[in-house]
């Protein structure tokens, strides 16, 4: 991926990250390899905690800053989904997003959705089922972790039943 498709990537994690969690930015490293990494709170000058962007293994959150942590756990959950994005790796799908903005969760708004909407986050190959490649999830959406698969599946990994059915 290119340097310039990484840079608006990240500037528009940030701007959607501003409508849920403001003071949470990402932004690429100085250094040679040009890390990924994310800090807090930025609103009261310097950061107060800077950590590398990875990912735990299953891929779902954060590896580091659970402790320093911004936002709950299904914020943190987002984060994860925004760098997943800059990555250009399998992530939620917009419906998660919508989800999160809606009064039952109030995660987002709808100006999250529609920053959304309007970059290339949704792209289907990288929103679908990582097991059978759908995007409707008709009977549910999961996360996948198996095998070196990660991403967003068909609730339980119905589909791969389904299939070999």
């Amino acid at each position: 991926m290119s340097a310039e498709l990484t840079d608006r990537r990240i500037a528009i994690a940030n701007q959607v990250l501003d409508t849920f969690v403001p003071g949470v930015l990402l932004y690429q490293s100085n250094h040679a390899k040009r890390d990924l990494r994310m800090c807090w709170d930025v609103r009261k000058g310097k950061p107060k905690h800077d950590f590398t962007a990875q990912l735990r293994g299953d891929g779902s959150w954060t590896r580091y800053g659970y402790n320093q942590r911004p936002t709950g756990g299904t914020g943190m959950q987002a984060l994860a989904q925004l760098i997943r994005y800059v990555r250009d790796l399998n992530r939620l799908p917009l419906s998660t997003w919508e989800y999160w903005a809606t009064n039952k969760v109030g995660l987002t708004n709808e100006h999250t959705v529609e920053l959304l909407k309007n970059s290339d986050y949704g792209d289907p190959k990288k929103t679908c089922c990582v097991l059978c490649g759908t995007t409707e999830f008709k009977k549910g959406l999961d996360w996948w972790s198996l095998d070196g698969v990660t991403g967003p599946s068909c609730f339980g990994g119905l589909c791969r039943k389904e299939q070999a059915a």
